[in-house]
């Protein structure tokens, strides 16, 4: 009889070493790329053995990977609900914007829903953030009467944040600062102020003046600058190339309702009754781009040009009555080719959104830019259009 129960024991023992094996081999066997993850927890008298009534829990969904959030980010993306007074991208994946009430820099990802804020200087209503130095400084603009201008270094910073908060350095620039340009490397910037009847113009440790008042300053190439006087459908508008030390060449102008922008060897601009033109600088040859934006809605895109343009443009005085609000437009993306004067439209939103300051990163993968209806900020994810 003993005989017969150790027989009994052991053939108990041999079967659960059997079934824990078996068991073993089942769990550690991974799920296949692409497959359904399930957790499974077994109840019952044999449930060591892994045997008994399953629970089965679904534990994963196609989603994003974030450290805080499991969201699906979305090709057309608001990032903030705050409004927000400029934004850069740091590298190609890496976005850096200023909160307008309060000059707090935070940051976060193409590919992440994660925000950490980096700076926590306060510094209240700031009206326009400009970035330059790769992202590792800003240019801070606030003050309607007297304009105060700051500017902002962030200290220690590689491109990418370990999440802590960073030191800054602010310096102050003179008041009365009205535009400012930052250099094709980033590295520096000049702007622009009135200087008795004429214009002052700053580059570093350098200056020089050019005649008149009241322009708009862009550098679209390492010694080229480019002059504008400010657009008004009530008076003509011309625009001039310039070295950085002021010699003054015609670009193009006459025309009322004038702005101007230059995209490498093409140059937009428009007029009030010619919404949207393109002159070629290397040929001479003017050509008309349909439908029509206005080309501070616009950014170098490879080879071709990618605006912000509005579905309807809504009647108006231009570009007065879209500068001053009178007028809102509700854009579409589209893809300009300048010298077959085509178009293409990447994306149309459903939302309602007048896009400016737009910006792409270093692989052109993705758009960044702010609606100007509440000023928040947004970004277009152009690979998946």
């Amino acid at each position: 009889m003993a005989k017969k129960i150790i027989i009994v024991i052991i053939v108990i023992l041999v079967l659960g070493g059997a079934a824990w094996v078996i068991r073993m081999y089942l769990d550690d066997t991974p799920t296949p790329q692409g497959e359904e993850s399930v957790e499974t927890s077994r109840s019952g008298i044999f449930s060591f053995l892994g045997i008994g009534n399953d629970t089965r829990v679904d534990t994963t969904r196609e989603v994003v990977e974030t450290n805080t959030r499991n969201l699906i980010i979305p090709t057309l993306r608001k990032i903030t609900d705050e409004a927000v007074s400029g934004a850069t991208f740091v590298g190609t994946s890496t976005i850096r914007y200023t909160l307008r009430g309060n000059g707090h820099i935070i940051e976060t990802s193409v590919n992440s829903w994660d925000e950490r804020k980096i700076v926590n200087t306060t510094i209240p209503e700031v009206q326009k953030a400009i970035w330059f130095n790769e992202g590792n400084s800003v240019i801070y603009q606030k003050g309607d009467s007297t304009i105060e201008t700051r500017v902002l270094e962030i200290q220690n910073s590689s491109g990418t944040s370990t999440g802590s908060i960073k030191d800054s350095v602010q310096t102050f620039l003179e008041e009365g600062i009205e535009d400012i340009a930052v250099s094709p490397d980033t590295k520096s910037f000049a702007y622009t102020k009135n200087d008795g009847g004429e214009t002052k113009v700053v580059i570093g440790e350098s200056s020089f003046n050019i005649p008149s008042q009241q322009w708009n300053i862009d550098w679209p190439e390492n010694n080229t600058l480019i002059f504008t006087t400010k657009g008004s459908a009530l008076s003509l508008g011309y625009s001039y190339r310039s070295s950085l030390t002021g010699s003054l060449e015609k670009i193009t102008g006459g025309l009322p309702g004038f702005t101007l922008k230059t995209f490498g060897e093409n140059t937009l601009f428009t007029s009030d009754t010619d919404r949207f033109r393109l002159f070629l600088d290397n040929t001479g040859t003017i050509g008309q781009l349909i439908p029509g934006t206005l080309p501070e809605k616009c950014v170098n895109y490879s080879e071709e040009i990618l605006c912000a343009t509005p579905k309807t443009l809504p009647l108006g005085d231009y570009p007065d009555s879209w500068y001053k609000g009178v007028v809102s437009f509700d854009d579409e993306f589209v893809s300009y080719d300048p010298k077959g004067f085509g178009f293409e439209v990447l994306h149309s939103p459903t939302e309602d959104i007048d896009a400016v300051d737009l910006r792409l990163n270093q692989t052109s993968s993705h758009l960044l830019f702010i609606n100007k209806k509440d000023l928040t900020l947004w970004a277009l994810d152009l690979g998946r259009i």
